[in-house]
């Protein structure tokens, strides 16, 4: 059998009857990934922390009985930073398993990884994780009244939740840092795209150690109307976090320049919109997947996802946050086709999580200095 060696776990037109030895940079983990059987579908790429797939340009997620996971869709913990890149949830015993192996068997005929056989071999996560849909939809719709409230398909976990104080005072900073000029620019610079603005507060809320739920509240869009001419929304996304109270917080500066966090009936019964008709809650990895919340879009999203999207996270993120990385290396996909970048000219490609970006603005700052001090001796 052909060995062929990576450095991401995203598999780029992998071959039948092939075995990759995978060590994943973002997680500082290897994995070992076959493709058997007897003819493999021309995919782009395989991205095998989510199971996710591309064909041409048409990026592709499938609703598995027990869904493959990233970190992306579990709570930060430290204890699975530096784990497998690949978690696989097992529905009939309710476990998390840390991939380590995985053989995917593909079957004459097919042309996706849906029909595909596979195998997972691994160890149970360090944490006995729970998904808890059904009980958060039930104490979400406890507070929301007569709005129905859905959960999506795909698990959410929640662990270990900080206290009310904790998650009032990051959003305190953030909101002391970016006045109303610079939300609004946000705002501008997102338009139409609270989803990503959403996930611009997930991403940052997991840096610091918290764990988020996106909200969707749906609207009739006849209903917007009586409050904005020639606008209608049919939906908004924000971030909930959940106190160590149990209590629902709403992460929403960029609509109202809200000064604090918000209550989700405060959230849900603005004075200045439509009352929705219906909130669904979804895992945080899920962007815009409103039908069935099932589609990890989160996973890789740098590397994988389309260029109006990273534009948009980008132009929140590097104007929302102090400190930020360096700006995006290259404004396209790293796997669809050039003709799709809105930056044809631009050969520079970003490779690298957010961290990786960081040390290398660094590194690129010492060589800098570096040559400043030299030149400033052959000057002396």
């Amino acid at each position: 059998m052909k060995e062929i060696y990576l450095e991401d776990a995203i598999v780029p037109h992998p071959e039948i009857n092939t075995t990759y030895y995978i060590f994943d940079k973002d997680s500082n983990k290897k994995i070992i990934a076959r493709f058997i059987g007897d003819k493999i579908p021309e995919f782009s790429y395989i991205d095998l922390t989510g199971l996710t797939s591309c064909q041409g340009t048409q990026l592709e997620s499938y609703h598995f009985k027990d869904p493959f996971f990233s970190k992306d869709a579990l709570p930060p913990s430290s204890d699975l930073k530096y784990g497998s890149p690949l978690f696989n949830w097992m529905s009939d015993t309710k476990r998390l398993l840390e991939v380590n192996e995985i053989t995917i068997h593909f079957n004459s005929g097919q042309n996706n990884l849906l029909d595909s056989h596979f195998c997972t071999k691994g160890n149970r996560a360090h944490k006995n994780m729970e998904h808890c849909n059904v009980t958060l939809q039930k104490e979400c719709q406890a507070l929301a009244g007569d709005i129905p409230v859905v959960s999506g398909d795909y698990p959410i976990f929640f662990k270990d939740n900080p206290s009310f104080e904790v998650l009032s005072d990051l959003y305190q900073k953030f909101i002391n840092y970016n006045d109303n000029y610079k939300l609004s620019k946000q705002y501008e610079n997102s338009k139409s795209k609270c989803f990503m603005r959403a996930h611009v507060s997930t991403v940052l809320c997991d840096l610091h150690g918290i764990n988020t739920a996106k909200l969707y509240k749906i609207y009739n869009q006849n209903d917007w109307q009586k409050f904005v001419a020639n606008k209608s929304w049919w939906f908004h996304c924000a971030s909930m976090l959940i106190d160590n109270q149990n209590r629902k917080w709403v992460w929403d500066p960029w609509v109202g320049f809200n000064q604090r966090l918000l209550t989700l009936d405060e959230w849900l019964n603005k004075k200045d919109e439509p009352r929705p008709i219906k909130l669904k809650i979804m895992n945080k990895a899920i962007i815009t997947d409103l039908k069935f919340g099932s589609t990890p879009e989160a996973y890789k999203f740098l590397k994988t996802k389309s260029s109006y999207m990273i534009n948009a996270f980008q132009a929140v993120f590097s104007d929302a946050v102090p400190n930020p990385p360096e700006r995006p290396l290259s404004n396209k996909n790293y796997f669809i086709p050039l003709s799709q970048s809105s930056f044809k000219d631009n050969k520079n490609t970003f490779f690298g999580s957010y961290s990786d970006r960081v040390v290398r603005y660094k590194e690129m700052c010492r060589e800098k200095r570096a040559l400043n001090v030299k030149k400033m001796r052959f000057a002396v």
